[in-house]
């Protein structure tokens, strides 16, 4: 079927601008390495794990791990991480981070149709 999709067959995504190096512990934007503390790399790498669901509160704590005091306030200061992550990540890459009010955090590999265009 000429400039058409066959049945059963699927048109990639465009590959998403942020990747992790978990070998190296850096995040490449566009490629271009962008330096992350290791609580930041560990925050990322939870929300990219999300594969673009709603990463809550709750998953952030179980997935970091033991800290002192990993109490819920002390969630809500390493938290504030996530906004130092989105301004690291430049606005093309930042657009895909998004706080969803009350729940928590999503990371998408791609925009959506409203913020492309």
């Amino acid at each position: 079927m000429p400039g058409g999709v066959l049945p059963g067959s699927y048109v990639a995504a465009a590959p998403s601008p942020i990747s992790l190096d978990p070998g190296s512990r850096r995040m490449l934007v566009d490629g271009a390495p962008v330096a992350l503390t290791p609580l930041e790399f560990r925050l990322l790498t939870a929300l990219l794990r999300g594969n673009g669901r709603v990463v809550t509160r709750e998953d952030l704590r179980s997935g970091l791990g033991e800290w002192a005091g990993n109490r819920s306030r002390s969630v809500d200061l390493r938290i504030h991480r996530i906004h130092r992550i989105r301004r690291k990540l430049g606005p093309r890459a930042a657009a895909l981070l998004t706080t969803e009010r009350g729940v928590g955090f999503r990371l998408r590999a791609t925009a959506t149709p409203a913020e492309s265009g």
